[in-house]
């Protein structure tokens, strides 16, 4: 009896499987940047999916009008508050590093706490018997390190722009997720099914109920 099956080719099967392996590789390199935005747009979508629905019904069905009235709302509660909290960042990171690098750093006086009923005086005298006892001292001590602080704090601002860019990409996805959103959904479900059959669909329904709860 011949047997006609073909001996098995070893380098090419390593060889197949490494640039498998490196595609898929360059792949999930190419959409990390995109993979926190379309995670925040897929849960606020899944929540909100109901407000949708809802103003859709109240804009003569029309799933455009929905879609950016929505999106709007969206800007109004993620990108322009995070804007701001970056511009006033910049803007007082300077004059802060400024401030802190002359060594103008001495312990305040705390004048308004004399403002304070009943027991303002009290908690006014208690702070300079601090400073009295040596609260110069400590300060002094604490100063070397305050400049070093301060700059990576403002440092951070950078990572705060990072944000507002998966915010601009999550505000994108949320719009394309609004408007076929059945179609996505479908599909999740439709791929769950293949998956694992029932129980796959039912794991889908249960994060989404989840997510919106």
């Amino acid at each position: 009896m011949i047997n006609s099956r073909q001996p098995m080719d070893v380098p090419q099967t390593l060889l197949s499987v490494l640039f498998l392996s490196i595609m898929i590789i360059a792949c999930l390199w190419i959409v990390q940047p995109f993979i926190l935005g379309f995670a925040w747009a897929g849960t606020v979508v899944i929540a909100t999916w109901p407000v949708l629905i809802r103003l859709q019904r109240i804009l003569w069905g029309r799933r455009s009008l929905a879609v950016l009235v929505m999106t709007l709302l969206l800007i109004l509660l993620f990108v322009i508050p995070i804007a701001l909290l970056v511009n006033s960042l910049v803007d007082n990171s300077g004059p802060l590093i400024d401030w802190v690098s002359k060594g103008q750093t001495g312990m305040p006086d705390l004048d308004w706490l004399n403002s304070i009923p009943l027991i303002g005086t009290k908690l006014y005298s208690g702070w300079h018997n601090l400073l009295e006892s040596g609260g110069s001292a400590i300060m002094a001590k604490v100063r070397p390190y305050i400049g070093s602080t301060t700059t990576w704090f403002i440092g951070q601002a950078a990572h705060v722009g990072r944000l507002v860019m998966h915010c601009a990409l999550m505000l994108l996805f949320s719009a394309l997720l609004y408007w076929r959103g059945e179609q996505v959904a479908y599909g999740i479900r439709h791929f769950a099914i293949r998956l694992a059959a029932k129980r796959g669909d039912a794991a889908v329904l249960l994060a989404g109920q989840a997510i919106r709860a």
